[in-house]
């Protein structure tokens, strides 16, 4: 009997040791759907080669120039890879979307 199997180790190398800071970027924000319901997606962007772990992202929509909070949500413990880019979609609780800034 003969048995073959493979495995992958993960490596980090790195050429000094200076630690890299994360940078996250907002780069859109766009409405439209999310598994069939309205929502507003913005797109965030980890612009450095580093993890980011522990992320939380508050996401508040107001009208331009109010104070007043038409939506909200909140996220913790995300993780992001490096330069990666994921869409944050802020739930509109299948209200429909007005137009406005």
């Amino acid at each position: 009997m003969r048995n073959q199997f493979a495995y992958v180790i993960g490596l980090k190398v790195t050429e000094s040791d200076a630690i890299i800071a994360p940078n996250l970027k907002l780069n859109h924000i766009k409405a439209g759907l999310v598994n069939y319901r309205t929502a507003i997606t913005a797109n965030l962007q980890n612009t450095k080669a580093v993890m980011i772990r522990g992320l939380k992202v508050d996401a508040v929509v107001t009208k331009l120039g109010s104070d007043q909070v038409l939506h909200r949500t909140v996220k913790s413990d995300i993780a992001m890879a490096p330069n990666s880019n994921f869409e944050y979609a802020i739930n509109w609780d299948n209200e429909a979307l007005k137009p406005g800034k």
